[in-house]
């Protein structure tokens, strides 16, 4: 019996080369693969970071918590019960914080004798004159210990009465005012509305929350 001849080719020596020279790019195919994976979980990570909120919404939660203040306080209390008015019908959504723009200031004291009402921080010897009703303007102004002038922090025509005032600290004083005005396109209807406002003197701010029209 003669033996069968198997054929068989041959494994030449430059396929076996270059299949175990495969492995190494392979793995570092895999390598990069993952380091672009892991590239873009870290950018998206950083990339959250910085559209989450920053501590710039904080000092509305201060402000919502001197609104507290506010409203707790006898002068308000006693303002709200003149004005025949409620804590809801202030606007959570009207909100107002800006800088204090005070245009000019007056060579002189506080005018008690022609009605300004004077209110004096203990702690710091500030002093805020109140003028309502008085020509041309109401006015609020403010006089600091040392300076002989009166900054004015605000005025207001005929439609507006300064009421009354108090100092939330050593730096913040509070205006409650109302504004009394018509509405001409709607046969001269009389309205009241009602303002609160915070005037930081260290921070150069004003915030002020004010309530809907309220039809007299």
């Amino acid at each position: 019996m003669e033996p069968q001849q198997i054929n068989s080719t041959p494994i030449a020596q430059s396929d076996i080369i270059e299949d175990s020279s495969n492995k190494p790019s392979k793995i570092l195919v895999y390598l990069l693969f993952i380091l672009i994976i892991f590239g873009v979980a870290s950018w998206a990570g950083v990339y959250t970071k910085l559209q989450k909120p920053s501590a710039v919404a904080e000092p509305v939660m201060v402000a919502d918590n001197d609104f507290v203040s506010v409203i707790q306080s006898q002068a308000y209390l006693n303002w709200q019960l003149q004005k025949g008015i409620v804590v809801e019908d202030f606007k959570k959504d009207s909100f107002l914080l800006k800088k204090i723009e005070a245009s000019y200031s007056l060579d002189r004291d506080c005018d008690i004798q022609n009605g300004e009402k004077v209110y004096t921080n203990e702690l710091s010897n500030a002093r805020v004159c109140l003028s309502s009703g008085i020509e041309p303007d109401s006015g609020l102004y403010l006089a600091v210990e040392g300076e002989s002038k009166l900054k004015l922090l605000t005025a207001c025509g005929t439609p507006c009465l300064y009421d009354d005032g108090f100092w939330l600290d050593n730096s913040r004083f509070v205006l409650l005012w109302t504004l009394n005005d018509y509405e001409y396109e709607n046969n001269m209807k009389s309205y009241s509305e009602f303002y609160i406002d915070i005037y930081d003197i260290k921070e150069n701010t004003v915030s002020t929350w004010n309530t809907e029209h309220k039809y007299n």
